[in-house]
């Protein structure tokens, strides 16, 4: 009995490490289309306004910051370009790094 265990566990180890060693990963491709459930319905996308844990969650896969955190845990730029500490710190100069426009108003 303990010898037919043995072989199955055995054979069943074999088996595991020859189906996960033919799996290759796969490359990111761009594009597409992104996918997220939750339990419940978002509040709403404001991320001043929303509180709930899902509005967390999505805005930063939706919206870039001025901002970010890089992978040392420092500030790092991301729309913002540049920036410059004024009068010690409560005032903050930033250089953008995209322009925005307004569309020009509709004649009548």
């Amino acid at each position: 009995m303990r010898r037919y265990v043995g072989r199955t566990l055995f054979l069943s180890l074999v088996t595991l490490l020859v189906v996960t060693g033919l799996a290759t990963p796969q490359q990111p491709k761009p594009g597409g289309t992104l996918k997220i459930s939750f339990e419940s319905d978002v509040p709403g996308m404001d991320p001043h306004t929303s509180l709930g844990v899902q509005v967390q969650v999505l805005i930063p896969s939706l919206f870039n910051t001025l901002v970010t955190i890089d992978e040392h845990l420092e500030v790092a730029p991301d729309l913002a370009r540049a920036w410059e500490v004024q009068d010690g710190g409560p005032l903050y100069d930033l250089g953008a790094r995209y322009r925005w426009w307004a569309p020009p108003p509709i004649a009548r």
